[in-house]
């Protein structure tokens, strides 16, 4: 009989195991390098993902601060126009001279005629047609005749051309209502009227 050598084979099998054991233990490996790529593949995204938010939101931040300060710098220009409208307006009002206005318009009154009340009515619409306001008047006089006689000489003013006569009542004694829309007197061309 013939003596088998089973040395060979035992090697050839342990060299197959331990070839085996490579492969899985490659193949472990190669999985563990593959999770542990992709787990830090995602933590780096997830990294850079927050970095990127906390960017965003500090831009947010300062854009909402800016929003902020343009709202506020907008209320402050609207209102420093708002005060040079008003200064702009307070100038127009100082440049008028009332006291002349009132004094040509008591000279175009007849003898017969009577002030009651005077109420002065500012008005924007007045305004854009070139008039500073309109006088409102109750007025009595001793004659319808005076009244007409009145309202030929406010006609023929350039100041007081625009009137209109309203309410007349009465025959003894005639009560009528008055409204003047008026230019007005600048201070300026009374000044100078005067030299």
């Amino acid at each position: 009989m013939r003596e088998l050598n089973l040395v060979p084979h035992t090697y050839s099998n342990q060299k197959k195991l331990i070839d085996r054991k490579k492969h899985v233990a490659l193949s472990i490996a190669l999985a563990l390098v593959v999770v542990v790529a992709s787990g830090g593949y995602i933590f780096g995204k997830e990294a850079l993902l927050k970095i990127k938010r906390n960017n965003l939101q500090e831009q947010v931040d300062s854009n909402k601060e800016l929003v902020v300060k343009n709202e506020a710098l907008v209320r402050d220009i609207n209102l420093t126009k708002q005060h040079i409208e008003k200064a702009k307006q307070l100038s127009v009002l100082k440049g008028k001279d009332t006291d002349g206005l009132i004094v040509e318009l008591s000279s175009l009154f007849p003898s017969g005629v009577k002030i009651s009340n005077i109420t002065f009515a500012k008005s924007g619409n007045l305004e854009a047609e070139g008039l500073s306001g309109s006088l409102n008047l109750t007025c009595e006089a001793k004659s319808k005749s005076d009244v007409s006689h009145l309202w030929a000489n406010l006609r023929e003013s350039d100041k007081f051309s625009n009137s209109h006569i309203s309410g007349l009542t009465g025959t003894d004694k005639v009560t009528f209502n008055l409204k003047i829309n008026t230019k007005g007197v600048n201070n300026d061309v009374k000044a100078e009227d005067k030299q």
